[in-house]
Order: structure tokens, then C-alpha cells, then sequence
């Protein structure tokens, strides 16, 4: 189960998480989510 979920623009979420378990050690139950451009804006209306 995720418990922390990191969405950012780009791979920023990947890379914070990355550093975090650099700074901290393992990181569990986190997750990143990169939001792009092409996404789009789905279910704006």
C-alpha cells in the first residue's frame, strides 16, 4: 500500500524521492507520478 504519493511535472517526484532515500536510506510505500505536457487536462471542463 503507498502511503506518500509525490506527483510532480517532469521526473521532480522520482528525483525527490531518490534524494530522500539518499538523505534517509530505504524509503517504503512512496510513490511518484510525472505529470506531462501530453497529459493533457483531463476531466477539465
Amino acid at each position: 500500500m503507498v502511503r506518500i504519493l509525490v506527483v510532480s511535472h517532469g521526473r521532480l517526484a522520482e528525483a525527490l524521492i531518490s534524494s530522500a532515500g539518499f538523505l534517509v536510506g530505504n524509503v517504503k510505500r512512496v510513490k511518484g507520478i510525472s505529470i506531462w505536457p501530453r497529459d493533457g487536462r483531463r476531466g477539465q471542463g
